[in-house]
């Protein structure tokens, strides 16, 4: 395309990174291509502009160039860790009932708002006093606090630690408060269902989750390493 080519790895590439299904790749493949011809006419038109001589675009091409080869030595480095165990896994597994064996999913009502600064008292006497869900609305009402309300399935093993642990001592109908990132939400407790993972199942998630904590931990060691 005006002298520039778009190769297949290109493609294939893209495909990778988008994770297409096999099955989806012949109409994904046009999409990418389209969205690769594009993309290399802005290019094109950038250079003939000189963009890519603007102090700003340089920086910002430099800072991810470092960013790309950062993370390609760290890449490099934990690439070579040993796979899981079959005993790790089981080890896993037998330490986290509450994610496999006891596994449970929460149904939430839930009502998710950003409260004042200047209401944050009101609302942590809110947190403490209500009962129902219609008792924070009548109090958002009152303080005339937009909210969404949507009900949302939570399974165990997509939860962080804290919450998980405040949601196993809840039963059907009561409120829990949760903050986060500036909002706040107050969910109401619909179903606990109990439905366990069997070791067969279990065994490729926790094979990622450990493999993952060793990558992590590699990663930690060769940073310790380098800055000493």
């Amino acid at each position: 395309m005006n002298g520039d080519e778009i190769t297949i790895h290109q493609l294939n590439a893209e495909l990778q990174r988008a994770n297409v299904q096999p099955a989806q790749q012949e109409m994904a493949g046009k999409q990418i291509t389209k969205a690769l011809v594009d993309r290399q006419i802005l290019v094109q038109e950038a250079i003939k502009e000189k963009l890519d001589r603007n102090p700003k675009v340089m920086q910002a091409i430099e800072s991810a160039k470092t960013q790309i080869l950062a993370q390609a030595y760290l890449e490099g480095k934990v690439a070579s860790i040993a796979s899981p165990t079959e005993a790790e896994v089981t080890e896993y597994r037998v330490q986290h009932p509450e994610i496999f064996a006891n596994r449970k999913i929460y149904v939430m009502d839930e009502l998710s708002f950003i409260a004042e600064s200047s209401s944050r008292q009101d609302l942590e006497a809110l947190s403490n006093s209500a009962k129902t869900l219609e008792d924070v609305t009548s109090w958002l009402a009152a303080h005339q606090t937009k909210y969404g309300r949507t009900q949302a399935a939570h399974a165990a093993e997509s939860l962080p630690a804290e919450l998980l642990n405040k949601l196993s001592k809840m039963v059907v109908g009561d409120l829990i408060f949760v903050n986060s990132n500036g909002r706040t939400l107050a969910g109401r407790m619909v179903e606990i269902k109990n439905v366990p993972i069997s070791e067969t199942d279990a065994k490729p998630l926790i094979e990622r989750i450990l493999a993952g904590q060793k990558r992590k931990l590699a990663a930690e060691a060769e940073m310790a390493r380098l800055r000493s």
